[in-house]
């Protein structure tokens, strides 16, 4: 009697043939799973390459972020200037009389190891006042009886800077072996003009920074605001030598006294680019879109041809291309009367759609005519960027445009093929269960048929023997 013989590898070998079903259907699962997030992450690159197109546009809307400024300085060395929003072209004469400075005073260059303060004042206690902006505050020293004239200097520098003010106190060496103090005030200009005045005693005026006026004795900087002459009418005063509020749209930064002239114009490079910049997002977009619905299935390749021809793609690349192409109501000016067409086959087959510039046009006609770029760009009612704006809108709008339905529901399809998938992976391991435990099973009734059978051959061998005759062995 023969018997099949069953061991570990020969059960993993049945067990992986009578699963082999459900193997397939994880296997479906998850290729199915896989393919809806790339097809959502196909969508998602669309939308967000939209999206950042919109934004371009909206800034574009805005006359200031297209018509750009530019300022000329003729003399650099008195004042420099940066253009922003609300610029005129014009010209202005500009005179710098006075430039802002922090007020500044020091006391006498006291040699280090000498005791003038001491024989001065005495040992003892002493208090000042500093006023500055109007606020007073009041300090202490004390000179000890072997101080020299720098440690009194040090300890006024240290009772000044222990208390915060607008003022901060320093010591330099002026020359080797002597000191001075220095008050400075942090801020520039007349209202930070500091005052100084001696209560008990006279230790600011032995140090030489008062006389018993208290009159200032050494002024390094006499805390002035900067002061402007525009065009010989108007004078300007503020406290910091960057000014942003005397010419519209102009950030004037002053370095000497003098007079210059500043001239305000279009930024003719500056407009054509931020225009050369939105046809490049532009033909990014439609170049993707293009290499996503041009691209075939390839059975080398699960993803390949992911969304081929697909619909939602197609209408957001005929939106944008037949936008492109629409003359706005306010006048007969396209983007072709600023040197601006579409590729055609016949230009180049593998651009179609996208857009070439003439950079060469284009900055002509910003020049001469910046108003119908202004129009052709913003107006409100149908210019390009309110014309395709809108349209993308209703492609990438957060709850109902088609890129985000599609994506939306490539996320839903995720969730029911991930329930399936967990349903499909428990079915494979409750059945590999319960088929290893069968055949295990039978792993051990084949032990116990062979260890009967070895008994029965044992029994006939020992009988055979008695009896003369071998009968044979039961296998």
């Amino acid at each position: 009697m023969a018997i099949v013989a069953l061991d570990v590898n020969s059960i993993s070998h049945f067990v992986n043939l009578g699963l082999k079903f459900q193997n397939l259907r994880v296997s479906s699962l998850v290729s199915a799973q896989a393919l809806s997030t790339n097809s959502q992450s196909l969508f998602s690159s669309v939308k967000s390459d939209l999206t950042s197109l919109r934004t371009m546009l909206t800034d574009l809307t805005l006359e200031s972020n297209l018509l750009l400024k530019a300022v000329e300085v003729a003399d650099e060395d008195i004042l420099a200037a940066t253009v922003g929003t609300g610029a005129v072209n014009t010209n202005y004469k500009v005179q710098v009389n006075t430039l802002s400075d922090a007020h500044t005073i020091a006391s006498s260059a006291l040699t280090n190891t000498a005791t003038t303060m001491l024989t001065a004042e005495g040992a003892g206690t002493y208090s000042f006042r500093l006023t500055i902006n109007s606020v007073s505050t009041d300090y202490s020293v004390t000179i000890g009886a072997s101080d020299d004239d720098k440690t009194v200097l040090e300890s006024i520098r240290e009772a000044v800077n222990a208390t915060a003010t607008d003022v901060v106190a320093s010591i330099i060496n002026e020359t080797s072996g002597t000191s001075s103090l220095i008050f400075q005030s942090k801020q520039a200009g007349v209202t930070e003009r500091i005052t100084l005045t001696d209560l008990t005693g006279t230790v600011l005026q032995s140090a030489g920074v008062i006389d018993a006026t208290d009159t200032i004795q050494r002024s390094l900087a006499a805390g002035n605001d900067a002061s402007i002459l525009i065009n010989d009418t108007i004078t300007i005063t503020r406290p910091d030598n960057e000014i942003e509020d005397a010419i519209p749209g102009l950030t004037v930064t002053l370095r000497s006294t003098g007079t210059t002239n500043l001239t305000i114009s279009n930024d003719v490079d500056g407009t054509a680019n931020k225009i050369k910049d939105f046809v490049d997002k532009f033909n990014s977009a439609i170049s993707k879109l293009r290499s996503i619905i041009n691209e075939k299935p390839d059975p080398r390749n699960p993803f390949a041809g992911a969304l081929h021809l697909n619909s939602t793609l197609a209408r957001s690349m005929s939106i944008l291309r037949t936008e492109a192409g629409v003359i706005p109501t306010s006048g007969v000016f396209g983007l072709f009367d600023v040197g601006i067409t579409p590729f055609n086959v016949l230009d180049d087959k593998a651009k179609t759609g996208e857009l070439k510039i003439d950079m060469t046009k284009l900055k002509d006609v910003i020049a001469t005519d910046s108003a119908k770029v202004l129009a052709l760009f913003a107006d409100a009612a149908d210019g390009l960027s309110v014309r395709l704006g809108n349209k993308i809108d209703e492609l990438t709008d957060t709850t109902e445009g088609s890129l985000t339905v599609r994506i939306d529901a490539e996320e839903s399809r995720q969730g029911v093929l991930k329930r399936r998938l967990d349903a499909a992976k428990r079915n494979l391991e409750n059945r590999r269960t319960a088929l290893t435990n069968k055949f295990n099973n039978l792993l051990l009734r084949q032990s116990q048929l062979r260890n009967t059978l070895n008994s029965i051959n044992q029994i006939r061998s020992f009988t055979g023997g008695l009896g003369g005759s071998n009968s044979g062995r039961i296998f």
